[in-house]
């Protein structure tokens, strides 16, 4: 009689890639706006990341220069707040973010006025 292989231990990685198993761990992820955005989309993810959600609370971009505008302010001043959040996670958070892009380090980097802030876990 066959056995079916054990499941799975939860606690390793809340959120599991198909291919994270054939990948290589990758050394450095740098999350930039793009990467948070597809994060937001992904509602298993933004239930273990509630802070996620306020970048689905944004409004979509008119047809005008969006970094000029007052919604590309607005942008720019969700996607820092968002930013200074993950850096400050509890480690089991940022372990399970960690996980998310089968990573040993990410980098989470943002602006506080004119001053560039950057983030390593």
């Amino acid at each position: 009689m066959a056995t079916s292989p054990p499941s799975p231990n939860p606690s390793q990685n809340p959120f599991p890639n198909k291919a994270a198993a054939s990948q290589p761990v990758r050394r450095l992820v740098n999350v930039e706006d793009s990467v948070l955005t597809g994060l937001a989309r992904r509602p298993e993810v933004v239930k273990e990341f509630p802070v996620l959600n306020e970048i689905n609370k944004l409004p979509a971009p008119k047809g005008r220069c969006v970094p000029c505008s007052k919604e590309g302010k607005l942008r720019l001043a969700t996607f820092n707040a968002v930013k200074r959040a993950l850096a400050g996670l509890p480690t089991d958070k940022k372990r399970a973010f960690k996980a998310l892009f089968n990573a040993e380090t990410v980098r989470v980097t943002w602006r506080e006025g004119n001053v560039r802030r950057e983030y390593t876990f």
